[in-house]
């Protein structure tokens, strides 16, 4: 009978252990080869496959691109008429310009040779030239009185300020007499026409001497009837012609604004308004030297009533190259 030692069997076990792994751990190996040559084998089959399959592709057709049936020199010659056509307008409005501008220096030259003729008379009417300066100086005027009536009323209550206001006024309105064409400018005035009716009478142009600032002043006589007309504190009639006789002296009073014809209206009637709309400016007042009246014309009546608004008592001198 064999005595067993642990140890001998404890050594037989652990072989028995070892030998049987590696068997298994061999096993698994070979499981594993065996499964990637099948994994190869069906790669290389499915490529096989597929590289022989060819799929089939489909082209659209597409549509053939026209070619031009123009030449160079066809596309050449209808740009060289588009070019020609847009140079044939712009040279037509330029010659249009060019004659519009030999007709205007053609007339230009036309007055030019009318006024070197030696034939030729240069119309100088010293009449229209004072109205239009009269104009002016009214409408120059108007503008700086207004301009100072607004300013006015800004400073209301700083009595300073509306005191350099007047004193403005006042010498507005003696610049504007200084410049009334009533001395050596009305030398020419034989006649003056009546804006009511268009009635006319004779002046005779006398230089008289103010009795009170001892100055001259152009004064006229009013001469119809055959005699030269006189006026009286209180009446007036149809007297011989006589210079030095004071009741036949008039003077002239030119009007340009509605201040001017406020300042000159009898301040002993009653207040009249001033109609602005129908007031056409510039006019003259014939005012007697003797009694300050105006000499009216109420439809060809003949009176010296005081100074009103009324258009009988406007008057426009008439000069002598009016004649002409």
């Amino acid at each position: 009978m064999i005595k067993c030692n642990k140890s001998f069997v404890f050594i037989i076990l652990i072989l028995i252990i070892c030998v049987s792994g590696v068997i298994l751990y061999w096993n698994q190996i070979k499981e594993h080869l065996l499964n990637i040559e099948t994994f190869n084998t069906t790669i290389v089959s499915s490529s096989t496959v597929a590289s022989t399959t060819t799929p089939t592709i489909t082209i659209p057709t597409t549509t053939a691109i026209p070619t031009t049936t123009k030449s160079p020199a066809q596309i050449q010659s209808e740009l060289d008429a588009i070019i020609y056509a847009n140079q044939l307008a712009l040279d037509q409005k330029n010659t249009g310009n060019l004659y519009g501008k030999i007709a205007s220096f053609n007339k230009n030259i036309e007055k030019l040779n009318k006024v070197a003729s030696k034939d030729a008379k240069i119309v100088f009417d010293a009449n229209q030239m004072k109205r239009d300066f009269a104009t002016s100086l009214s409408n120059n005027t108007d503008v700086l009185l207004n301009n100072i009536v607004d300013q006015a009323k800004t400073v209301e209550n700083d009595a300073a300020q509306i005191n350099n206001l007047k004193e403005q006024i006042t010498d507005l309105e003696s610049i504007v007499n200084k410049m009334n064409l009533k001395k050596k400018a009305d030398t020419n005035y034989t006649k003056i026409k009546s804006l009511n009716n268009g009635l006319e009478l004779n002046l005779i142009d006398q230089l008289y001497t103010d009795d009170v600032t001892k100055s001259d002043f152009q004064g006229y006589q009013v001469n119809f009837n055959d005699g030269c007309l006189s006026v009286g504190q209180k009446d007036y009639d149809v007297y011989k012609c006589d210079p030095a006789n004071k009741k036949q002296q008039f003077k002239m009073v030119h009007v340009l604004n509605d201040l001017m014809y406020s300042n000159n209206i009898d301040k002993l009637l009653p207040f009249t308004t001033i109609d602005t709309a129908k007031t056409q400016y510039p006019f003259t007042l014939i005012k007697s030297v003797n009694n300050d009246n105006c000499l009216t014309n109420n439809h060809g009546n003949i009176t010296v009533q005081p100074c009103s608004t009324l258009i009988a008592q406007r008057w426009l001198p008439v000069d002598d190259s009016d004649e002409r």
